[in-house]
């Protein structure tokens, strides 16, 4: 008996330390595709006003710049720009990147949870025995 509620307790610690490393892995991954998001949000944002400002010198009302670069955000799945939204995107980046980091954790969690509990159990079974 004392064997199982030893390998239940290493079990139950190797879940979940391997749950709470994964969940850290998984962030640090998420804030690292975010970065790489908003930097490329700031290089298409600068393309799209230096291509607006040639637009204008030629004569044009710059529809079709905002058009194709409107399509560029949302290719790159990135929220374009507006005068409307503009003041939030900081916001609105930081609730995709909590979202992102929920569900992407939540499996993670799951299982260092259910390796507490086992962890928890052969504990708790360990004071009955002899």
């Amino acid at each position: 008996m004392r064997t199982v509620l030893l390998v239940a307790t290493v079990v139950g610690f190797v879940m979940t330390a391997g749950g709470i490393v994964l969940a850290y892995r998984g962030a640090l991954q998420e804030v690292a595709r975010s970065k790489a998001r908003v930097a490329r949000a700031f290089e298409l944002w600068d393309d799209w006003h230096a291509e607006s400002k040639l637009a204008k010198e030629r004569g044009d009302d710059g529809n079709a710049v905002s058009a194709k670069y409107g399509a560029l955000y949302e290719a790159e799945g990135i929220t374009p720009p507006t005068w409307a939204n503009g003041p939030f995107q900081g916001v609105m980046e930081a609730e995709r990147i909590f979202s992102a980091l929920v569900v992407g954790a939540r499996a993670n969690l799951i299982w260092a949870g259910v390796g507490l509990v086992i962890s928890t159990a052969a504990s708790a079974g360990s004071l009955f025995v002899d």
